[in-house]
């Protein structure tokens, strides 16, 4: 499996865990899955960051570019 099919499914796996929280009332059990997502999150993010924009920053031109795109993606990140 490639890393791309990993991430994708990761992408699944998050969107499903989400789903499953907003059913949750709140209390332990919803906690859990909050800190089970927060986890699962930044794994995936550092498992990204690795492999897919080390990647576009040898790949792309323009140096500008990619810090352009990295502000973007750190401002989405605060969530």
């Amino acid at each position: 499996m490639l890393l791309y099919d990993v991430l994708k499914l990761d992408h699944r796996m998050v969107i499903s865990l989400i789903d499953t929280i907003e059913m949750v009332p709140e209390g332990a059990r919803r906690k859990d899955m909050l800190s089970l997502l927060r986890v699962e999150l930044n794994m995936h993010a550092n498992s990204e960051e690795d492999a897919f924009y080390d990647m576009l920053r040898q790949r792309v031109p323009d140096p500008g570019l990619i810090e352009t795109a990295e502000d973007e993606i750190t401002r989405s990140k605060s969530f």
